[in-house]
């Protein structure tokens, strides 16, 4: 069966990213060179649209892309920042402006003290309930759960008996087509505990652990806006390989799982 591996120019067969997204893609479309492309991938109930490479060449992409599939339904769309597509691009998409982000990775282990406090690897089945309860008090736009399909490992802090953040990580595609990398998803620290360290400890044990059990990276998502947060990945060790603006569906709330 083909891949979209398969099916994407050269160079971007080495892009971390891809990798860690194309197992999970079945392809519709792949357009482009080595200086942008355009993948149309059926990823859930409705086509996604993935662009990684020169902004310009990107947009130009989307724009055929677009005459083409205009009134057809499309669930997301991710291009590299500054694609910039025209309202009128989006409409005959279907897609509104959702959010800026930036995709992270690392294959470095962060030292275990860097985090500055002990966690502990939960239980997805008996600390389910604990787990959701603090992502929605925490952070209640993630569409982490400890359910979800090709979850791999959850972590969390403890205090008088409370989960005070979480952490999860998930299974996507590796260097080779045999190998798996971690993402990491659902970073959620309640209120009265921030700024005290625990969301380094989380991210250092989640990678420790990912990296340990022999994924080829770990890589994770955040917010463009997020500047604490990029400090601290950065602190422990991660760079941003790709910067996206992201389009969804009129209305949507939350990112896809």
């Amino acid at each position: 069966m083909t891949s979209a591996f398969d099916l994407l120019p050269p160079r971007w067969r080495a892009d971390r990213l891809l990798r860690s997204e194309a197992r999970a893609w079945r392809p519709i479309e792949v357009l482009g060179d080595d200086r942008g492309v355009v993948l149309v991938v059926d990823r859930s109930d409705r086509p996604t649209v993935v662009g990684r490479g020169d902004p310009a060449v990107v947009r130009a992409l989307v724009v055929d892309l677009a005459t083409r599939r205009a009134g057809q339904p499309h669930g997301w769309m991710s291009v590299p920042r500054g694609s910039d597509p025209a309202p009128a691009v989006l409409a005959a998409l279907g897609l509104a402006p959702f959010s800026s982000w930036d995709w992270f990775a690392t294959a470095a282990v962060p030292d275990e003290g860097a985090g500055g406090r002990s966690v502990e690897q939960l239980d997805p089945v008996a600390d389910a309930e604990a787990i959701r309860a603090c992502l929605t008090a925490a952070n209640p736009t993630s569409s982490a759960d400890p359910g979800g399909a090709h979850e791999l490992a959850w972590f969390g802090v403890r205090e008088d008996g409370q989960l005070l953040g979480v952490i999860g990580a998930n299974a996507q595609g590796g260097e080779r087509p045999q190998d798996r990398s971690w993402h990491l998803h659902g970073l959620a620290v309640r209120a009265p505990a921030r700024r005290r360290g625990w969301g380094a400890a989380l991210t250092v044990a989640a990678t420790r652990a990912g990296l340990g059990a022999g994924a080829s990276w770990v890589s994770l998502g955040m917010y463009a806006d997020n500047h604490d947060a990029r400090r601290i990945y950065e602190r422990l060790g991660y760079r941003c390989e790709a910067r996206f603006d992201s389009y969804g569906p009129q209305g949507a709330d939350r990112p896809p799982t």
